[in-house]
């Protein structure tokens, strides 16, 4: 779905391709939903989440170990293409 806003202000969702709608969504096919309606149920849906203690921290450690990955990736790269070196790599 995507947003629209009409001259008069107000403001809907709608979906234009029915190829990716179902028959029970209203804004299937070309038709429109205001924005309060799905708004504040995903609103509810985002306030029920509850995360864990400490929920921060496995985050942060998991973006490490995929930057370190990435990192050690792109390090390995310029090695296996002959542009840099063994004594380079290793350094």
């Amino acid at each position: 779905m995507w947003a629209q806003t009409y001259s008069s202000g107000q403001q809907f969702y709608r979906e234009d391709r029915a190829s990716r709608s179902i028959e029970a969504c209203p804004p299937s096919a070309g038709s429109s939903i205001k924005f309060d309606v799905p708004d504040q149920q995903i609103g509810r849906i985002i306030s029920a989440i509850e995360l864990r203690p400490g929920w921060q921290e496995q985050i942060l450690t998991i973006i490490s170990v995929t930057d370190e990955v990435e990192r050690v990736k792109r390090l390995g790269k310029p090695f296996l293409d002959g542009v840099v070196d063994e004594p380079d790599y290793r350094h």
